[in-house]
């Protein structure tokens, strides 16, 4: 009974670190720039200062939607 007893224990355990990592990678996907525009708005930059294009060096899905409005034509 103990034997059965830990071995689901284990397995609890196992599944709950496996879904835990799963959902901490899943929303930390980000879609990135393609590489032009990643290299164009400087996104793999090391300073301090801040770019209004900072905003969509990991979000590409946010730079598609600005540039459909037009906010992007001054880039």
């Amino acid at each position: 009974m103990k034997r059965v007893f830990k071995l689901v224990l284990v397995s609890m355990i196992v599944l709950a670190i496996c879904s835990a990592g799963l959902i901490f990678f899943q929303s930390n996907k980000k879609i990135e720039l393609p590489d032009d525009l990643y290299d164009k708005f400087g996104c793999g930059r090391v300073t301090l200062d801040y770019r209004y294009t900072d905003k969509y060096c990991y979000d590409y899905n946010l730079y598609k939607k600005d540039k459909a409005l037009g906010k992007t034509d001054s880039l």
